[in-house]
Formats: structure tokens, C-alpha cells, sequence
């Protein structure tokens, strides 16, 4: 969660206006920093559901 909350104040998170999703390389950042990896390696799950959580708790 810090590392997310970071990205977002430096303004490397990026999340579309429209739809509210975050772009691929952000998705890419998010999993890069994940301790234990994401939950498929072909997939980056959590690292697209972070930077939603982030927007629905109004942190960012």
C-alpha cells in the first residue's frame, strides 16, 4: 500500500479520466514492487487492482 500511495504522489500512477483504470505501465510498475509477486505471472491481477482500491478509498 505504501509503495502504491508513493507512486501516486510522485505522479508516476496513471489512471485513464474515462474509465478510471490504470494504464499498463503502471500496472507493470505495481507489479515490479510487489514483495511476494503477483498472483499469476503471466497476469498482473493485483498490481490492476491496487491503483483501484487507491481510487475507491478516495486516497488518490
Amino acid at each position: 500500500m505504501h509503495a502504491v500511495l508513493r507512486l501516486c504522489d510522485s505522479g508516476r500512477l496513471r489512471c485513464s479520466d474515462k474509465t478510471r483504470r490504470p494504464a499498463a505501465t503502471s500496472a507493470v510498475m505495481i507489479a515490479d514492487m510487489l514483495s511476494g509477486g503477483d498472483f499469476y505471472p503471466d497476469e498482473a491481477i493485483a498490481a490492476y487492482v491496487w491503483p483501484l482500491l487507491v481510487q475507491a478509498g478516495s486516497l488518490a
